[in-house]
């Protein structure tokens, strides 16, 4: 149940209009923003194709940041292997229909990346 997002303009309309009826029919679709694993284990400048769905779509977006991900599961292995992982969940965000798609895309991953920094207790 997976689809690959376009990486160019050409294809954007048929996979936002996709999209739509996913989320029409109660689905919450997973976005990895990025457009790839990561190579190195850090997190990589998200696209704007992030941005876009969320004006376009006018949904909200809950950041998330799964760490621990890469060591089981990086681009350099042939299959997951076992060991921990964590989710962090964020607040939603919201976009108005007139935001430029690269500011939403830059905004959800400043979210990401507080989730991912370290908490004080």
């Amino acid at each position: 149940n997976a689809y690959p997002l376009p990486q160019e303009m050409a294809g954007m309309k048929k996979a936002l209009e996709y999209t739509a009826e996913l989320v029409s029919r109660g689905f919450c679709p997973l976005v990895y923003p990025e457009g790839r694993r990561t190579p190195d284990g850090r997190m990589h400048a998200f696209r704007p194709g992030i941005g876009m769905m969320a004006v376009q779509l006018r949904v909200p977006v809950v950041p998330v940041h799964i760490e621990g991900l890469y060591d089981v599961y990086s681009i350099h292995h042939n299959r997951p292997k076992r060991g921990p992982a964590r989710i962090k969940f964020g607040p939603p965000l919201y976009f108005p229909p007139n935001a430029p798609f690269e500011s939403a895309a830059s905004d959800i991953q400043r979210a990401v990346k507080k989730l991912a920094a370290p908490q004080s207790d």
